[in-house]
This record gives structure tokens, sequence and C-alpha cells, in this order.
């Protein structure tokens, strides 16, 4: 993948556009999942605000897994084992610095 490739992918992903009404899942629900700590970036004092395109698709896994019966404390150790430990550990950064040090596709 080209740099400018790497560049506006990146843009999309972080470009915060999508509301919680735009993937049809009631503010009901989501102050549930809150309460649960399953969306680790809404904040308490965020009541409504806009998600990147990660944020979207995590609450739309979030709703499936609710949907088959998965209880709120299970989604809510997946929860943190895949945003809040990452995070934590700056897991995004080690990739990067090995990137930049292979200089792999010209990151």
């Amino acid at each position: 993948m080209r740099k400018t490739n790497y560049e506006k992918l990146g843009a999309l992903m972080t470009e915060r556009k999508f509301l919680p009404k735009d993937l049809n899942i009631s503010s009901r629900q989501i102050n549930y999942w809150k309460g649960k700590l399953v969306l680790p970036f809404f904040t308490n004092e965020k009541k409504r605000g806009y998600m990147s395109f990660s944020e979207a698709f995590w609450m739309l896994i979030v709703n499936e897994l609710s949907n088959v019966g998965i209880n709120s404390k299970k989604i809510e150790t997946l929860s943190e084992n895949i945003w809040v430990i990452p995070m934590k550990e700056k897991y995004a950064d080690k990739v990067f610095k090995e990137h930049l040090k292979n200089n792999k596709d010209y990151l």
C-alpha cells in the first residue's frame, strides 16, 4: 500500500462522523452499556457524541453479541481486552515503532 493510501485510510478510520442513532441503537441501550463498561470510549460526561469508524464498529459488535444472548459481564471482559489493555500498554505505538524501524511499506 502506498503512503497516500495509508494516510487516507487513517483519516477515514479516525474521523468522528457516526452517531448511535445512525446505527439504530437506542440511547437506553447505550446508557446500559456505558454503565456496564462495555463502551470504554464513551465517558459518562459525554452524553451524545460522534464516534470514529472503529468505535461505531465496536458498538455494532456489542449489539450483535448482546442480541445473541452473551451477558454484559462477558462483553465487559472482552471490551477490557480489546480496548482498555491495548490502550494502557500502548500497543499501537509499539506497532508503529516496529514498522518505522523496519521501514515496511514506506510508512
